[in-house]
């Protein structure tokens, strides 16, 4: 099962009762404090998020979720945002993360580099296998990322153990405190299972004794159980049940809805966090984030259904408006479909120029028009739609670098957080990958293969997004400039071009080329000594070639002086 890390048997042994009741308490106070937040999160999901709007009650699958919505403009600007996302941070057909060691002088050696080049494929493929299913788990915490500021992502071993399993947990099912340092460490985390996947996760004999007793009668029953991951304190055991030494996190299984004194189900350790808790906008004393779209957009998106609602009323008026008559002047009642005739007592009218039929005077609807579209055009600009498109005007080179640092400076807060948490989870799949000898057969816990030079160093990732990119862009309008400026210089005063390093110009601008297309610094530094050492050679020749071209024009007494000076030389 999905739950499973597949590490180690969920049993009872030992103080797991105790260890139970006490995380089970922990837990309710951590989903009391996350309730505070549930009635935000179903005011953004009913207007942002139909889908997801279920936080209070029991919503059935299928159900619909659109009553009372009048306006698609909230949810496509939701859609859109978490697809441009998706595709800007991770576009498919891209290199979009790559492996570095540090520290960085260790990318200076090639060896290095092209191992870590290997490992980036192999944790692409991982990631990327079809049965892992991250695409999918990450698009729908985009979503989630997008119209909560918060999102879940569960990253385990399938169940056969040859590979990951990505899946999005929803908030509601969810808690979770912060360490010390304000990074997420402990989660808990509500899930749904038969007391006949109870029994073949945990074992019957470990069940609470209500759910032993259902499990004949009633096998297929829905149970709730609580799954908790925390720092694992070793105090907590005992000599004879301390978990293995590498072990870091702690995850215990908890039945709800029973003997808190029972409800201890079974626990396993990982060595790594197997959650990736994504958090858009902090705010201090908060340990769960806002989103920056749906939170500023809230109240203009209310204001645009009630807009659009008042919109289509007005325009149902202005296509079929309401009718006055005169009292007792029609026979019988007024028809109003087409081609038909409704009769009028014309006597009832008197001398009066009234028309027997009217129609009211209604609202323009135009006026309704002009503020939807004000509306929209303002949510655009909440999800940052100035953002994600380039400018539709040719610009020259200044143009564009001025552009590029204006994106940077706009930019930076928006994705600079999803660098930490894209480094986050893919530290996590490398560990993972890593034990398992996915980058060669650990002999002594090293990848066969690996270079010495990184053996024991720390690997990171770094990743490719729109600041990123922008960063480097940058870089290179900057690289330009210097060229133009300094081939300009060089023509008054030759001298400063000494105050450059070119190489480091040269290679800052194609840091990103593969490694097989650049050579190692040290081999340029080779190349360049052995062609120095034969310039000056061949120079050599070529004034002993000189010199002797001119003795032999030179006066018979001139050769012998010449030849006495080159013997002095030699």
């Amino acid at each position: 099962m999905a739950y499973d890390e597949g590490e180690d048997n969920y049993r009872k042994r030992g103080r797991l009762k105790e260890r139970g009741l006490k995380w089970k308490k922990r837990g309710d106070q951590l989903f009391v404090k996350r309730d505070a937040y549930n009635s935000l999160f179903q005011a953004q999901a009913e207007i942002f998020y139909p889908e997801r709007a279920d936080f209070f009650g029991d919503r059935g699958e299928g159900d619909e979720r659109y009553d009372g919505i009048f306006t698609s403009v909230p949810q496509r600007m939701r859609r859109d945002m978490a697809n441009n996302l998706g595709a800007m941070l991770r576009p498919r057909g891209k290199e979009w993360f790559k492996a570095v060691a540090r520290p960085d002088s260790l990318m200076e050696d090639k060896a290095a580099k092209t191992w870590l080049e290997k490992a980036t494929k192999t944790q692409r493929n991982i990631v990327y296998s079809p049965k892992a299913n991250f695409t999918r788990a990450m698009a729908e915490s985009d979503n989630d990322y997008v119209c909560f500021g918060n999102a879940i992502v569960r990253h385990t071993y399938n169940h056969e153990g040859s590979g990951l399993l990505f899946s999005c947990a929803h908030l509601k099912d969810c808690a979770w405190a912060e360490n010390h340092e304000g990074a997420v460490d402990e989660i808990h985390e509500k899930m749904e299972m038969t007391i006949r996947q109870a029994a073949m996760l945990f074992g019957k004999d470990n069940l609470p004794k209500e759910w032993r007793e259902a499990l004949e009668k009633h096998p297929e029953r829905e149970v709730k159980v609580q799954r908790c991951v925390a720092p694992l304190e070793e105090y907590e055991y005992e000599k004879d049940e301390r978990p293995r030494r590498d072990a870091k996190f702690m995850s215990i299984y908890l039945a709800c809805e029973v003997d808190e004194k029972d409800a201890g189900l079974g626990e396993g350790y990982f060595n790594w966090f197997p959650y990736l808790v994504r958090r858009w906008m902090t705010v201090s004393g908060e340990p769960y984030g806002r989103s920056p779209c749906a939170g500023v957009a809230l109240a203009d998106a209310r204001t645009l259904n009630v807009a659009q609602q008042a919109l289509l009323k007005s325009v149902e008026w202005r296509v079929d408006p309401p009718k006055v008559a005169a009292h007792d002047a029609v026979v019988g009642e007024i028809n109003l479909r087409a081609g038909a005739v409704t009769y009028y007592d014309a006597s009832a009218l008197g001398d009066t120029n009234r028309k027997v039929i009217e129609s009211l005077e209604t609202g323009d609807p135009r006026f309704g028009v002009e503020l939807a579209d004000r509306l929209a055009i303002e949510h655009g600009r909440v999800f940052f739609q100035n953002l994600l498109k380039l400018p539709d005007k040719r610009m020259t080179a200044y143009e564009a670098g001025k552009w590029i640092e204006e994106y940077v400076r706009s930019a930076a807060p928006v994705f600079e957080p999803m660098e930490a948490e894209n480094a986050q989870l893919m530290d996590a799949v490398f560990e993972r990958a890593f034990a398992k000898g996915a980058f060669g057969d650990l002999i002594n816990g090293v990848p066969d293969g690996m270079p010495e030079v990184l053996q024991g160093a720390e690997v990171d990732f770094e990743f490719e997004t729109p600041l990123s990119q922008a960063y480097r862009e940058l870089k290179v309008q900057k690289a330009s400039a210097l060229v133009v400026d300094m081939t300009a210089q060089a023509q008054v005063a030759p001298d400063s071009m000494d105050n450059v390093d070119w190489d480091a110009v040269t290679r800052g601008r194609m840091e990103d080329l593969p490694v097989d297309w650049l050579r190692d610094a040290k081999l340029v530094e080779k190349m360049r000594a052995s062609r120095a050492q034969a310039q000056a050679e061949e120079q050599q020749k070529q004034e002993a070639a000189a010199m002797l071209d001119m003795g032999l024009k030179a006066r018979p007494e001139n050769i012998n002086k010449l030849e006495q000076a080159m013997q002095e030389q030699v």
